[in-house]
Order: structure tokens, then C-alpha cells, then sequence
């Protein structure tokens, strides 16, 4: 009997004990955490973001954007944004890709992150996400392709709808909330936040205001100049001025590579840009983008410097061999900025945050500008870019003959008026109309219109300038980051794993270790 006394009273059994109590105690304080976060990652869907960028949540320049144009509909804005399949199925088409881990699920996510952040309470706004299964829910799929004005519907369509007024409707495409390189395939900007943004605002607003881009003239456009219109809360549509009138929700018209010239006379072309632009009421706005090929375009040009001030020199090319893209042989000029000392003018508000980004502006196949600057015409008109002093325009002529000239020529100018708005939303305000000539068109092209050059954030102030009753997008797309590390359920459910069995494990090895040194002591 004393040997048994012995046993219960050694050091082997009593820092055995500990040992064994001391992993009991921690295995069950795991487990139970481990079930409390299961619990609230059921309910409450978490996921975290630790990408460097916030590639996958929101930003807050979204709802300070959404207070700017919203106004007093940022209180009680209702949208409901419809995935046309499944939520899991979403999991499940993210493996038919290889360019990213979740490609459609990441898109489904951010739209969530909306219904989280806008419940309808503290102030602010309702947004609503549903799922419907177009083929189990034929019906419902149907009422939403009339809604839509879908010819078909498919999985890969996002409806987003102003809840109380479905005719106001905007549709997105899961690739659209992407930016893929042209050259590799490979994508590298997610900008989900800014198309939701947008469309949410148009719908919202519940109005239209329109861009028209004219065609007749041998006109051509990028399609990304277009969509960064759209990202503006914007329509667009087409519009032949010789043949139609310009409808009343077209508030800024473009003239992108014109190779024809514009007719003149009643009810010509040049007549109702002339009206266009002459109606105090409505603040209209012109864009104008030429090149060094674009022809003498007399009617055209003739407007445009008899009424504002600005013109373009036709077969005067610019080149600069210091101050051009690497490979471009001078053509592709990276313009100089409209400097500090022209702070009130229009020109260094739509460059200034270029400017102070020091990204570089590009300007390829650019013709010289010629510009009345200061009080001309309808318009005050400054210079928003221009080449370096060693850059050259050669001139070609009829003959063919050539001769240069070396010199800083304008390359983008900006002509406004000012007036002030009195009517029923707006009582002596300021009001601009703005023209904008670029020397460049393919400085609005798809390969120059992104975050690497100061081509977009160019054309996003421009918008801003012109869109008098509209706030544009402030919200840049989120690169990609080959080294971030973003969290969401899955993930964290499979870490939960590791640290409730792996951890535990290791502690019971540890324990189990100590317990058998401790039996030689």
C-alpha cells in the first residue's frame, strides 16, 4: 500500500499531470474557439482583405463619391444588384479559369460588400444583392431580359436596377471589372468597385445625360475612351449631324478622327453644333481629337477658331527624340504640363493630378495645334500640354516638299465660358461650357488610357470639367499584387483547420514529450 502512496505522490505523477491537464485545458479552449468562429463566419460571412491595395473591399473614396453625386438621394438611393445563377455556382466557374483563383467569386464578393456597407440604416442608402437560377427560374429570368432589354441571358450577366424604378438599369459583364494586357493576357487591374460605382449612380440619379460621338466623317474611337465616358455616369450613343438632330439628354458631343469635313448651312452639321453650343440652358460641352493625318477640314476648322479660339496645323507632325516613348522613333511625345502659374485656368485643372502624380502624358502620331490663348471668341481659351522646346514639326506640302521647324508647340488646348446658372436647381452659380482640342488621338486609345500614363486621369478631369451637373469616378482600379495574401472564408476556414488540428497537435507531442522525460526524474 505504501508503494501505491508513493506512486500518487512522486514528481514522475505530478508534473505528468500538469502536462496532461495543461493540454486538455488548451485543446479545449481551441476547439471552442474554433467553434464561436465557425459560428460567425456562418452568420456573419467574413472575410478579410490584407492585400497592401484593399484589392478585394471598398474604398472610401465609394461613398465619398456616392455623397457627391447622390446629394439628397444618398439617404434613401435603393439598388439591387441580380446575379443570374446560383451564389455557390460562382466557387464552382472559378475553376474553369487559369489567369486567377477567383476570378467570378471576387466580383460576387465585392457587389456583397455594397448589401454590408449600404443596409438603408445610418444615413445611407439600401443595396440589395440576389441570386436567381435562370434555369430552374425561367419566369423570373425572362422578367428580368425584358427589364434588361437582354436580347439573351446568361450567367455571366449582372443586372443592377433602381429598386423602385426598374427601367433604369445598367448591365455588366464579369470581364468588364478586369483589365487585361493586350500583349500577355494577363490581368492585372481589378476595377469591380469602380464599374458597380457607376452604374449604381446612373441608376440612382434616375436621369440621362449622354455623350454622342459623331459619325459620317470617317470617325473612329477606342473602346476605352468609351467606357471611361460610362465609368463617368454617362450614356453614349452615335449621332450623324448631317442626317439627325441632337437629341435633348446630349449634353457633350465628340469628334474623334475626323477624315471628312462637316456640312455647312441650315440644318448642316456645323449649324447645329453651332446651336448646340450657343444654348445658355444646358452648359453643352465639345470634345475634338485630330492627328497628324488628319486632313484640312475648312468648315470644321473654321468653327472651331472663329468661335473658340482653337485650331489644328494640318501635315504639321511633331516629333522629339528626348521627350518620347523609348522605340517610338520621336513619334509617341510625352508632353510637358500646364504649370502652376496657370492655376485658375482650366487647362491645369485637368492636368494637375497628373502633374503631380509625375506620370507621364502620352501623345502619339500628334499634329500642332494653333491657339488664341487668353480672350477669344466665345471662349478663354489656355494650354493643357504641350511639347518640350526640342521637339520639331515637319511640314509636308502639296507637293510633297518638306521643311521643319524646332520649337514647344501646343498639343491639347482648352477653350470656356463662363456664365451663371439661374434656374430652378441653380441660382446665380457658375456655369462653363468647354471645348477641348487634343493633337492626338491615340492619346484617348485603348494602350494609352490606364493607370500607367496620365492619359486617364486626364480624361477623368476633363469629364469632371464638362459633366457640370455630374460627379465623375475619383476611384482608381487596384492592381494586382503577385505577393498579397487576401483572406476570405475559404481561406479562412482552411487556416482554422491548421491551427485546430496542427497547434493542438504539436502541443500534445510536446506534452506527451515532457511527460515521459519527467518519468526519469
Amino acid at each position: 500500500m505504501a508503494n501505491k502512496t508513493n506512486v500518487f505522490t512522486s514528481k514522475k505523477f505530478k508534473y505528468g499531470t500538469y502536462a496532461v491537464v495543461f493540454i486538455a485545458v488548451v485543446v479545449a479552449l481551441i476547439i471552442a474557439l474554433n467553434l464561436v468562429v465557425s459560428f460567425l463566419d456562418r452568420k456573419y460571412d467574413w472575410r478579410f482583405d490584407l492585400t497592401e491595395s484593399k484589392l478585394y473591399s471598398l474604398s472610401d473614396a465609394t461613398d465619398e463619391t456616392l455623397q457627391k453625386a447622390l446629394g439628397d438621394k444618398y439617404a434613401d438611393f435603393d439598388i439591387t444588384i441580380t446575379f443570374c445563377a446560383a451564389r455557390d455556382l460562382f466557387e464552382y466557374y472559378d475553376s474553369s479559369r487559369t489567369d486567377a483563383v477567383k476570378y467570378y467569386s471576387s466580383v460576387r464578393d465585392i457587389a456583397e460588400e455594397y448589401a454590408k456597407l449600404y443596409d438603408g440604416t445610418g444615413g445611407k442608402g439600401k443595396v440589395t444583392v440576389r441570386y436567381i437560377d435562370i434555369n430552374a427560374d425561367p419566369a423570373e429570368a425572362n422578367r428580368l431580359k425584358q427589364q434588361a432589354q437582354l436580347e439573351t441571358i446568361n450567367w455571366k450577366n449582372i443586372v443592377i436596377q433602381n429598386t423602385s424604378n426598374t427601367e433604369y438599369y445598367r448591365v455588366l459583364a464579369f470581364d468588364a471589372c478586369y483589365f487585361t494586357d493586350e500583349d500577355t493576357g494577363a490581368l492585372y487591374q481589378f476595377q469591380a468597385e469602380n464599374k458597380f460605382t457607376a452604374a449604381m449612380i446612373q441608376c440612382a440619379l434616375a436621369e440621362n445625360i449622354t455623350v454622342a460621338f459623331t459619325t459620317g466623317h470617317g470617325e473612329s474611337h477606342s473602346g476605352r475612351l468609351e467606357e471611361i465616358f460610362q465609368l463617368s455616369t454617362m450614356n453614349v450613343c452615335e449621332i450623324d449631324l448631317d442626317k439627325e438632330d441632337i437629341p435633348d439628354d446630349v449634353k457633350i458631343i465628340v469628334i474623334s478622327d475626323p477624315k471628312y469635313d462637316f456640312t455647312y448651312g441650315a440644318g448642316g452639321a456645323i449649324d447645329k453644333l453651332t446651336r448646340f453650343m450657343a444654348d445658355k440652358g444646358t452648359y453643352n460641352s465639345l470634345m475634338v481629337f485630330v492627328n497628324a493625318d488628319t486632313p484640312d477640314l475648312p468648315n470644321l476648322r473654321d468653327y472651331l477658331y472663329e468661335q473658340w479660339g482653337l485650331d489644328y496645323m494640318p501635315n504639321y507632325k511633331i516629333t522629339d527624340d528626348d521627350s518620347s516613348l523609348k522605340g517610338s522613333n520621336g513619334e509617341s511625345l510625352v508632353a510637358l504640363y500646364a504649370g502652376s502659374e496657370n492655376g485658375n485656368t482650366a487647362a491645369y485643372s485637368v492636368v494637375s493630378r497628373a502633374s503631380a502624380a509625375k506620370v507621364p502624358t502620352v501623345l502619339p502620331d500628334c499634329v500642332a495645334l494653333d491657339v488664341q490663348t487668353g480672350g477669344y471668341g466665345a471662349g478663354s481659351v489656355s494650354i493643357a500640354l504641350y511639347s518640350s522646346a526640342n521637339s520639331v514639326a515637319t511640314h509636308k506640302n502639296e507637293s510633297g516638299e518638306q521643311s521643319s521647324e524646332k520649337g514647344s508647340y501646343p498639343l491639347m488646348a482648352i477653350s470656356v465660358e463662363h456664365s451663371y446658372g439661374n434656374d430652378d436647381y441653380n441660382y446665380n452659380s457658375n456655369k462653363y461650357q468647354y471645348v477641348m482640342l487634343c493633337g492626338s488621338t491615340e492619346f484617348a486609345s485603348n494602350e494609352f488610357l490606364n493607370n500607367t500614363y496620365g492619359n486617364e486621369s486626364i480624361m477623368y478631369s476633363i469629364n469632371r470639367a464638362m459633366a457640370t451637373d455630374r460627379v465623375t469616378l475619383n476611384i482608381r482600379a487596384k492592381n494586382f499584387e503577385k505577393t498579397a495574401l487576401t483572406l476570405e472564408s475559404g481561406a479562412a476556414k482552411t487556416l482554422t483547420i491548421v491551427i485546430t488540428a496542427a497547434v493542438p497537435a504539436l502541443i500534445v507531442i510536446i506534452g506527451i514529450a515532457v511527460y515521459f522525460r519527467r518519468r526519469h526524474l
